[in-house]
């Protein structure tokens, strides 16, 4: 995940060492003890003084399982909130494994208060820490440069939509709903999908040439193209999920509505009548990457003795 590799090198920068290791997907159990024999082999190779899992589930379990010092999990959305793209069993096994793993945990991050909630155990050990934003490579830039260079017509207006992850969870048809239904006050609303094909780096391009984001989904953690708008100085139309309202709370011109195509749609054409920027920035800042790195770097802190420097913490 790129917004792991972001955190974890912003650490260096507090004497962190860490090792990187990614886990692909998988249902296999064979390749699933495939992973815990690599787990176990980079844990005995680089003899940690804590294993940070940023992610529950499978990753979760592995940290706890294959290594005996100081464990911290990151739960970051689905790994506690329902999946409906996930079968039944699968994903009660999954959610399984992420409570199990809390057990294990000398510390817990979760990215919103609502995450925390779900947990079954373990709560005190808890600190609320949002996705963030690398305010380096997203910066606001003038609008008819970023649709030049995307090839959008300089007087259309843009709705931004990220489309990447399961249909049930981010609901796109609820997003074309809301579209459609404003274009029946405001005609030649263009909705623009960022599908999980875009280039990353291509990513703050469409949030400088948008008119405004529009969130649908049913849950999430702490959405990070959210956050990422933010830092553009876009404006935002969301539903109340996840920490959306949260990190909006100072945001204007901002639109926290309920979860209909009619209230979404009137809240597009609101945003769209203004015609305005954001002051999004201004608050993206406090949730940059390294302003959070900090903030982990005190949890490592808080769990290794004072001795232990460098501190060597992988991710998995």
């Amino acid at each position: 995940m790129i917004f792991s590799r972001r955190i974890f090198t912003a650490l260096e920068s507090y004497g962190v060492l860490p090792r990187l290791l990614f886990l692909p997907s998988t249902r296999s159990p064979l390749r699933l003890l495939a992973q815990a024999i690599q787990v176990a082999g980079e844990v005995r190779s680089f003899r940690p003084e804590a294993v940070h899992a940023d992610f529950g589930g499978r990753t979760a379990l592995l940290g706890a399982l294959c290594s005996r010092s100081p464990l911290v999990i990151t739960y970051r959305g689905s790994d506690l909130n329902p999946c409906p793209n996930m079968g039944r069993l699968t994903r009660v096994f999954y959610h399984a494994m992420s409570q199990v793993s809390a057990l294990r945990a000398e510390a817990i991050v979760c990215v919103s208060a609502q995450l925390k909630a779900r947990l079954w155990w373990r709560r005190e050990r808890v600190t609320v820490i949002p996705s963030g934003v690398d305010i380096s490579t997203f910066v606001p830039m003038l609008r008819s440069e970023a649709r030049r260079r995307l090839r959008f017509g300089i007087h259309e207006e843009i709705v931004l939509f990220n489309g990447g992850g399961p249909r049930a969870i981010k609901r796109p048809d609820l997003a074309m709903a809301a579209v459609e239904y404003a274009n029946r006050t405001r005609s030649g609303i263009r909705l623009v999908v960022l599908d999980g094909t875009v280039d990353p780096c291509d990513v703050p391009l469409y949030l400088n040439a948008a008119d405004c984001l529009l969130v649908t989904s049913e849950w999430e953690g702490s959405p990070t193209i959210v956050n990422e708008a933010m830092a553009c100085n876009l404006p935002v139309v969301s539903v109340n999920v996840g920490d959306v309202a949260m990190q909006l709370a100072e945001v204007t011109p901002t639109e926290i509505v309920p979860r209909c195509p009619e209230c979404l749609g009137d809240a597009i054409v609101k945003i769209l009548s203004e015609g305005l920027r954001s002051n999004g920035r201004v608050k993206a800042q406090r949730i940059s990457t390294m302003a959070l790195a900090e903030q982990i770097n005190a949890i490592y802190s808080n769990i290794l003795t004072a001795d232990r420097v460098p501190k060597k913490v992988p991710s998995d």
